[in-house]
């Protein structure tokens, strides 16, 4: 599959092997880790974590202010677990809005 990295715009060749992974719809923002295989592959180190479709265009608003707020203070895996949390907290609220949460 060709994914696109939201951070750099650029278009990634993805082999996933697991017959058992999820594929994403078009437009679905998908987290996961990468491995360069070779001539511009990678594949998945686990299959993605599929974020919630409808969250999707709030989602892409708030991912390129949100991590260029860390790289001057964190490691890249630090800004990545810091919009990782947001993605997830922007999830929650919408399902909460849409009354899809479970009391906790």
């Amino acid at each position: 599959m060709v994914l696109i990295d939201i951070l750099t715009e650029e278009t990634l060749d993805v082999v996933v092997y697991d017959r058992n992974a999820t594929p994403p719809q078009k437009g679905e923002i998908v987290v996961g880790t990468l491995l360069p295989i070779g001539n511009g592959q990678y594949f998945p180190i686990l299959d993605f974590y599929h974020t919630d479709y409808e969250a999707r265009e709030h989602i892409a608003t708030l991912l390129q202010p949100y991590y260029q707020r860390y790289p001057k203070n964190s490691t890249e895996q630090e800004a990545f677990l810091h919009v990782l949390s947001a993605v997830l907290q922007v999830e929650w609220m919408i399902r909460e809005e849409e009354g899809e949460v479970i009391d906790k």
